[in-house]
């Protein structure tokens, strides 16, 4: 029967709660439901109680009729009681009082006077009659005389009529009786039904509460389970989850919010997540380009370094087990094929190069690209030196052969230092330092070649660093001064001029010759300064022998001028500035520049020759045959003269030997319309030789030493070739 009326009270319920129903008036309904059976309940049991209120009032009714039946009989009995007691004693009649008669009567009327059913009344009216009538004879029979046969009739009549009146009213009594009990079990079963309609009542309405409660709850909590098992689902990481619940409560629009924030969450993540991915390979590739070169793709410094680190670091705590190199690679020449090719030329050989390099080593290890032309390797594990030496000759030999550079041919080497571990490395800088440092070594033995490093050479940029520091206040100080080199026309056997070479008199190291100082003045800058002195102080005494010795044609002086000095733009008016002040003619001063020079940057190098040539200044190529002119260019450079490089002369034996060089340079100058002047003439063979070759010009040793300014006059008296 519960689950009847649970399964009748949800569907009851189901009417008012439907799935369109917003949710307050699902909570309102139902209440509202639990509330009107309750009353309903409460009224069935009222109208009831009131029925059974009904009843009990007419029990208690019958129970005051049945106190007037059992007076009325008692009464009646008591008359009768007196009547019977005159029969003992005829002559005590007092035994009937008047009082007794009365009250009798007065029952009779108070039971007439209650109301009861219509067939009651009528015996009850019968009674009354009787006993009215009884009332009447006892009456008579009391006023009767002394007459005996009256009194006897009377008492007889009255005996016959109380009996009738006592039979009737106890069969009265007797049938009140019965009503009662009736009445009174119809009341207790009223009041039992009554107690049976609360109860059902409270039950129903307790198990209506349940179900109403039940239902809020389903109807509550379902969906508050709902929400929460699909937060559960996205929080487990199953964004989009969608709840499956389409009503039109509060709840239903709170799942379609819940969705469009489920695939809205979704989206959110897929495009964070895509964000983020986006982000890591961004941070991977500014990690990436942090420790690459952007332009080789090769490691830049940074990694080196680390990875550097790591070796020294695994060394030091296995003294012995791990040996490493480190190759400091500088390209030659690539500033001269970066200007004269172009940049995009020059980005894309370092590219080639760097390639070339990494074909050369292990997997295992490292090269990379520490700035402009300047690479590194690392060898790890390689056991002894000649690993190292190994790869270094390797590197050499693959860059020897011409390399294709968008579509030009291009040559290039590298000088290459080499440092092996040693105990006294702690830090990359360190080995990195003297790799560097024998690297100037091998670049200085000339290009393509490679050098190990030992500690005196780093006793010796020690030193250079102090000569560099030395070489600073030298301008200021005026430690500079110039030395005079004779030049004699071999034709006319006279002198004509003389070479300006500077020297340094250091405070310490006394007199150092250009070869020295000269290149670390060009690697510092201070080159223009000392140039600009140079141009100047030649100028100055070039102009104090012309007076001191005026001849026609007057004296020249050579000049040698650096190359970061030629490419100035204001060399021009510098110059020009010189010889205004000085009064010397531009026609008796000679520049000597190098083929290097030139083919730096040859247009430029062009249009300044040609500025200068305009002045008067006369232009000779200095060292010519040790550079890398090309013989195409030579027709447009408006030189004057070549000079035939020392090392040429020097090998000329006293038979004739190791001329066709020379004599190969005497034809293209002669071709070119420019004198010739052989440097270096040291021996009378060497003379003799190169006065066949119909050289115009020579100096060396044989004529003179270098000297000062103050020695010419000394010079010019014992010399034997007059001006």
């Amino acid at each position: 029967m519960v689950l009847q009326a649970r399964g009748k009270g949800e569907a009851f319920l189901g009417i008012f709660c439907n799935a369109g129903c917003p949710m307050k008036l699902k909570i309102v309904l139902s209440i509202v439901t639990l509330l009107i059976i309750s009353a309903l309940g409460a009224i069935v049991a009222t109208l009831y109680i009131r029925s059974t209120t009904e009843t009990l009032d007419r029990v208690i009714r019958l129970h005051q009729i049945e106190d007037l039946h059992r007076n009325l009989v008692q009464s009646i009995k008591a008359v009768q009681s007196g009547l019977y007691s005159s029969y003992a004693s005829p002559n005590n009649r007092h035994n009937l009082t008047v009082d007794t008669i009365e009250s009798m009567y007065q029952a009779a009327r108070t039971c007439s006077t209650c109301h009861h059913e219509p067939d009651i009344n009528t015996q009850i009216d019968h009674i009354q009659s009787h006993i009215i009538d009884y009332r009447n004879v006892l009456s008579s029979y009391l006023n009767a005389g002394t007459s005996a046969p009256r009194v006897d009739k009377l008492k007889l009549d009255a005996a016959a009529i109380g009996n009738e009146a006592l039979v009737k009213t106890e069969g009265m009594f007797v049938q009140a009786s019965n009503r009662l009990k009736s009445a009174t079990q119809d009341a207790r079963h009223r009041i039992e039904g009554a107690w049976l309609i609360l109860a059902g009542t409270m039950i129903l309405t307790l198990v209506l509460g349940v179900l109403v409660a039940m239902n809020l709850i389903k109807v509550i909590t379902r969906p508050i389970n709902i929400l929460v098992n699909a937060t559960r689902m996205i929080t487990s990481g199953n964004l989009g989850y969608m709840i499956d619940y389409r009503d039109k409560t509060e709840f239903g629009e709170l799942a379609s919010h819940f969705n469009a924030m489920s695939v809205s969450l979704k989206n959110g993540y897929a495009e964070l997540k895509e964000e983020i991915a986006e982000r890591k390979k961004e941070e991977e590739q500014h990690i990436y380009d942090a420790f690459h070169d952007a332009l080789t793709g090769l490691p830049n410094r940074a990694l080196f370094m680390d990875r550097l680190q790591h070796v020294i670091t695994a060394s030091q705590r296995r003294p012995g087990t791990s040996y490493y190199a480190v190759l400091f690679l500088d390209m030659d020449r690539f500033k001269t094929i970066n200007d004269s090719l172009g940049h995009t030329i020059g980005d894309q050989l370092l590219i080639v190069v760097g390639r070339k390099m990494a074909d050369c080593i292990r997997p295992g290890d490292t090269v990379a690209r520490l700035g402009g032309d300047e690479f590194a390797i690392l060898l790890e594990n390689i056991g002894e030196l000649a690993r190292a030496i190994d790869v270094a000759q390797r590197i050499q030999k693959k860059l020897a052969a011409p390399l294709d550079v968008k579509g030009h041919e291009v040559f290039t080497s590298v000088s290459i230092g080499i440092a092996m571990a040693t105990e006294r490395y702690e830090r990359p800088e360190q080995v990195l330092r003297d790799a560097d440092i024998a690297m100037y070594e091998a670049k200085g033995r000339g290009t393509s070649s490679y050098e190990v490093f030992d500690t005196k050479m780093h006793a010796n940029i020690l030193d250079r660093l102090q000569l560099e520091a030395d070489l600073r206040g030298a301008v200021d100080h005026g430690e500079f001064t110039l030395y005079y080199q004779p030049i004699i026309d071999l034709n006319l056997r006279r002198l004509t001029g003389f070479e300006a070479l500077v020297r340094w008199k250091h405070p310490k190291r006394g007199l150092i010759y250009p070869m020295e100082f000269i290149p670390l003045a060009e690697e510092t800058g201070l080159i223009y300064h000392i140039g600009e002195w140079i141009l100047h102080e030649a100028c100055r005494e070039l102009k104090l022998l012309q007076v001191r010795y005026p001849v026609q044609p007057p004296l020249t002086m050579s000049i040698n001028i650096s190359s970061k000095q030629f490419t100035q733009q204001d060399l021009v008016s510098k110059l020009s500035g010189f010889l205004t002040e000085t009064g010397v003619d531009p026609h008796t001063l000679a520049l000597e520049i190098t083929e290097s020079m030139i083919m730096e940057n040859v247009d430029a190098a062009v249009g300044t020759m040609n500025q200068l040539r305009d002045m008067g200044i006369h232009l000779h190529i200095d060292d010519f045959g040790t550079g890398h002119s090309s013989l195409s260019y030579l027709h447009r450079f408006p030189v004057d003269a070549l000079k035939i490089d020392r090392s040429f002369i020097s090998k000329i034996s006293s038979e004739g030997a190791n001329r066709e060089i020379i004599t190969s340079i005497i034809s293209l100058a002669n071709s070119l319309h420019c004198d010739v002047i052989a440097e270096g003439v040291e021996m009378e063979h060497q003379l003799s030789k190169i006065q066949e070759l119909h050289c115009g010009y020579g100096q060396g040793f044989l004529f003179a030493r270098p000297m000062a300014f103050n020695d010419i006059d000394l010079w010019m008296r014992g010399q034997k070739y007059p001006i």
